[in-house]
């Protein structure tokens, strides 16, 4: 992806990662709260995992970003932390 589609990409993620909540990742009509609670820490978990992936995958040299730190603003340990959630092991 170019870099400029890219950063209008990530502008929408980083403006998006306001206005979640856990509850976000929850689907309509679980009727337990705890398997609502497991769905949506395993959502959150695997979503900020992604981010990790494209910002090692934009930080590595094969792939020709020429400024990849002002595509990548915040860390992958930044939106984990915007998340709440628990570091995946």
């Amino acid at each position: 992806m170019d870099a400029r589609s890219l950063s209008v990409q990530l502008e929408g993620f980083h403006s998006t990662l306001f206005t979640l909540s856990p509850e976000s990742f929850v689907p309509k009509g679980i009727v337990s709260a705890r398997l609502g609670r497991q769905i949506s820490a395993r959502a959150v978990q695997l979503f900020a995992a992604a981010y990790r992936s494209l910002a090692e995958a934009v930080f590595l040299p094969t792939n020709l970003y020429e400024f990849p730190a002002t595509l990548i603003v915040r860390s992958p340990e930044e939106v984990v932390t915007l998340l709440g959630a628990e570091p995946a092991h």
